[in-house]
């Protein structure tokens, strides 16, 4: 995430630590019920503002903190247009991105050039960031999270490691039900006193989630 600010004021600076707070802090708002169309209402913000200064110890008021939700935007529709509609992605579990061919990846970043980051590294917390944006836009819905564990309604399974387990079983079907409803219960709790970020668990199951 680039640096953010303006003139006569300092600069928002959303080093990795400081953008997963920002996410999860703006989620417990939507998930409050302060989204107000595409943006949070004023109850919404004024709770958004007032937590994440806290949490952080920084000053950043609601235009910096608003301009970094419009960029977040951008990037994951940015991330739906490389993967919107694939089939048959691996995933390069080291640099946490798409792992397609050079020809895949020249081919697309013809199309979106501004996507050349993305070859590099994924878009951070893309499982979260489309919760944040479901329903606000038709991109927003159709966001790969191949290490969410979770199947969007919208979409389907398209790749999985080595084990092949078939997905039209009636067991697979079944464990995918039930994985989806035990992450569905667990709720969403913001890093409140530490910035450094911990291991994560990636899981088995690599998802490739395309619109229906």
């Amino acid at each position: 995430m680039a640096n953010e600010g303006a003139q006569g004021k300092a600069k928002a600076v959303w080093d990795p630590p400081t953008h997963e707070i920002w996410v999860d802090l703006a989620i417990e708002q939507v998930r409050a019920g302060n989204r107000n169309g595409t943006h949070l209402s004023k109850q919404g913000w004024k709770n958004f503002i007032e937590n994440f200064n806290k949490i952080t110890d920084r000053t950043y008021d609601r235009k910096q903190l608003k301009n970094h939700w419009d960029n977040v935007k951008k990037e994951l529709q940015l991330w739906d247009s490389l993967v919107r509609g694939e089939t048959g992605l691996g995933w390069d579990m080291e640099r946490q991105t798409i792992d397609a061919s050079n020809g895949w990846w020249e081919a697309k970043l013809q199309k979106y050039p501004e996507a050349s980051n993305f070859r590099v590294k994924g878009l951070e917390h893309v499982f979260k960031i489309d919760e944040l944006f479901r329903d606000v836009n038709a991109t927003a819905d159709r966001a790969w999270a191949p290490t969410s564990g979770l199947t969007h309604p919208l979409y389907s399974q398209a790749f999985m490691t080595d084990d092949n387990v078939s997905l039209d079983s009636e067991e697979a079907v079944h464990e995918d039900e039930v994985e989806c409803s035990n992450r569905k219960q667990k709720t969403l709790a913001p890093n409140r006193k530490k910035f450094k970020k911990g291991k994560k668990k990636q899981f088995h199951i690599l998802e490739v989630i395309q619109a229906t």
